[in-house]
């Protein structure tokens, strides 16, 4: 890359960067860049940050198929686990937070998540180079509407104030590519894999009522209709099972595709029945929290580590790669001894864990959103505090909670389970964003990067999305923003542009 975006906003004139900045903004909102506020029924603009993340094809490639054997890693251990050859672990204990019907599709139908249609790994930028994967979701892997939102109104509107046609402009945004369309190319395998023969031509979206990520949906719709294929987002109580399957008011769908939390459905409902039988009504993605549940990167890395897995169930080379090097050390906290990231004895972790409040960090395993990620410089917050009161159920007047504190109340959580990991010091770099005042200024932000992938198809997903935060816990519906990630040959001759619009 030749030239870097700063270098190119730079020579631009303050009316070229508004048309740029403010273009990118309106087209990326329109285009459904906004979370959904249910109890005010509006909608909170997500701030599009104008410098982009640029990859090479190669780079990309690298760590999409990272996250590929990630995943197939975790499913393999998980199932392992499920089915008791993985001895070391209490599977009672590691999914204890589930709910009864997400413990009841994992038992009998962990089989299911062998063909998953869209997960995501989340990765972190480390200082010095590279990525590492802190988690991995499959239930509701979010943005891809997004994503395509952000870099397609960034390149539409760069091309526009380099000069470039309309027809260009057409043909860089089809070069980049589309993660809904690669989410619909997944959804089309997985439904000619169970039920062959069987076109799709609808999608019923099933989500909750004020689901947050409306905008994100509104766009993954806008896209499979260009593709010929319409969506309607239902509730899950507003489907119907008869002889003849799954309706909503006597509509019938080629393909269901899962947007909530098995943990909010009714047991007793249809919906819940087809949840429980997923392949005989075209629904994707299974019930699956074995595969998202924090633990299990853990206990994947661990059976890595040790080659515990055997027979069909035994980690390729590219899987154990993968478990050993994509995340950072991890482990699952409990009593005992453990070893460190090189290999080296830790003759009790809770006492490692303990005494090394600045490397480390913990997570309880089955949650979302940030909402249970510790690190110990937040703990002198009052909003941590009473946050953690509010999680152990203590009282108002309880004593500060301090870092070994924590490690006491994790290690002995009765509801779930806890996670420890290497803190990954986050690469921070200036970003041009959208200020308060809707002015424009660089700021000093750390970008995580989310890479998209599948199970069990050809079809290969090969895109992702990028959240921006000046915190190290990242989340769009708590304040952060979302940058384009770009493909080079994209990037690259939009960049020029906009030098060559500037010499003019």
């Amino acid at each position: 890359m030749t030239t870097t975006f700063a270098q190119a906003w730079e020579g631009l004139t303050a009316e070229q960067r508004s048309s740029l900045a403010d273009g990118c903004a309106e087209e990326a909102s329109s285009n459904g860049l906004y979370v959904w506020r249910d109890a005010t029924q509006t909608r909170q603009a997500i701030p599009p940050v104008l410098s982009p993340v640029i990859l090479e094809d190669d780079h990309r490639d690298r760590l999409s198929t990272g996250a590929h054997h990630l995943l197939s890693a975790i499913r393999k251990s998980s199932e392992a686990l499920i089915t008791g050859q993985l001895h070391l672990f209490d599977r009672r204990r590691i999914f204890a937070a589930l709910s009864p019907l997400e413990r009841e599709c994992l038992q009998t139908g962990f089989p299911n998540a062998r063909n998953i249609a869209i997960a995501r790994a989340d990765l972190f930028p480390a200082i010095g180079g590279g990525h590492s994967a802190l988690e991995m979701n499959a239930t509701i892997p979010a943005m891809p509407g997004y994503a395509d939102a952000v870099a397609h109104a960034w390149i539409r509107s760069v091309g526009s104030v380099g000069g470039l046609g309309e027809a260009r402009i057409s043909d860089l945004v089809a070069a980049q590519g589309s993660n809904a369309g690669d989410l619909l190319d997944s959804l089309l395998e997985q439904a000619e894999l169970a039920r062959p023969g069987h076109p799709v031509r609808t999608i019923a979206i099933v989500v909750r009522n004020g689901d947050s990520q409306r905008g994100d949906l509104e766009n993954i719709q806008r896209i499979w209709r260009t593709r010929g294929v319409e969506s309607t987002c239902v509730a899950p109580d507003s489907i119907a099972l008869d002889a003849d399957g799954p309706h909503v008011a006597g509509q019938r769908f080629d393909l269901y595709y899962r947007h909530i939390f098995a943990w909010r459905i009714d047991a007793a409902s249809p919906f819940a029945s087809m949840l429980r039988d997923p392949r005989r009504h075209c629904l994707f993605n299974p019930v699956d929290p074995q595969l998202e549940v924090k633990a299990m990167l853990a206990i994947a890395q661990f059976a890595a580590e040790r080659n515990l897995l055997g027979s069909a169930l035994a980690l390729t080379e590219e899987e154990r790669h993968a478990a050993l090097t994509l995340p950072p050390w991890t482990r699952l906290l409990s009593e005992g001894a453990s070893t460190d990231g090189s290999g080296a004895a830790i003759a009790s972790l809770p006492a490692f864990v303990a005494a090394h409040p600045d490397e480390l960090i913990l997570k309880r395993s089955w949650a979302y959103g940030g909402k249970s990620v510790i690190l110990a410089e937040h703990l002198h917050e009052p909003s941590t505090q009473e946050k953690l009161r509010e999680m152990f159920a203590l009282p108002n007047d309880a004593p500060f909670i301090d870092w070994p504190k924590m490690v006491e109340l994790a290690l002995h959580d009765p509801g779930d389970v806890w996670i420890v990991q290497r803190i990954v010091q986050p690469a921070v770099e200036p970003r041009l964003c959208r200020n308060a005042d809707g002015s424009w200024g660089w700021a000093e932000l750390v970008a995580d990067l989310s890479m998209y992938t599948s199970l069990g198809i050809n079809a290969r997903m090969r895109g992702g999305a990028v959240r921006v935060s000046a915190s190290k816990i990242v989340n769009i519906a708590t304040g952060g923003g979302m940058a384009p990630l770009l493909r080079a040959e994209v990037a690259r001759p939009l960049l020029d542009a906009l030098v060559q619009q500037r010499a003019r």
